[in-house]
């Protein structure tokens, strides 16, 4: 912050520049809304994904639609359902936030997000460490590419993207304080002391 030069008056005192409050905009949440939906969005869809996909040809472990297993509930449903719910927070949160209240919550939501998103990337990888057989099976390179865009990659980079912006507003984005700048008005001239004649 600059410092202000010393301004001085004829008769010598010295006299701080007067500083007033600048007036601040108001922060708007149309970030934290758009992160909010696509939240919800991708959430929805890679917690369904292994239950519908199989109807359209796309099986991550070959099993078919609606085919209940462990592997489909941790890796897809839970992760899925936390960023469903995480994702209607924040939108429920966007009003609080336009003001600036609620910063700490936010903080913690996009954590959560940026979380399921990890999880949805790496749960593949983990998977045979934590529970044995692998959870993707051979199938063509293109079809491969596909599933994992689809059911783990796709999903996890699209919510750790939302979970980092929304942690970034979070964080970068402080509660709006007034700014000192310069008045524009000049400094009024001390008064020159009259002598009795």
């Amino acid at each position: 912050m600059a410092v202000a030069a010393r301004q001085t008056t004829p008769a010598g005192e010295y006299r701080p520049p007067e500083v007033v409050a600048a007036p601040t905009r108001r922060r708007t949440s149309a970030g934290l809304v758009l992160a909010g939906i696509v939240t919800v969005l991708v959430g929805a869809w890679g917690g369904i994904a292994p239950y519908v996909a199989p109807t359209f040809g796309f099986s991550a472990d070959g099993s078919s639609a609606w085919h209940w297993t462990l592997s489909h509930a941790l890796l897809g449903l839970v992760p899925g359902a936390a960023a469903v719910v995480t994702g209607f927070l924040l939108l429920g949160a966007a009003g609080r936030l336009a003001l600036g209240r609620g910063r700490i919550d936010t903080g913690l939501l996009g954590l959560i997000a940026a979380v399921c998103g990890a999880w949805f990337v790496v749960g593949e990888f983990a998977w045979p460490v934590l529970f044995g057989p692998t959870y993707f099976v051979g199938a063509a390179p293109l079809h491969y590419l596909l599933e994992q865009l689809a059911f783990s990659i796709g999903t996890g980079v699209v919510l750790v993207a939302c979970g980092a912006y929304i942690l970034g507003w979070a964080m970068g984005h402080d509660v709006p304080r007034p700014r000192l700048v310069r008045s524009a008005e000049p400094i009024a001239e001390p008064l020159e002391p009259t002598t009795a004649s």
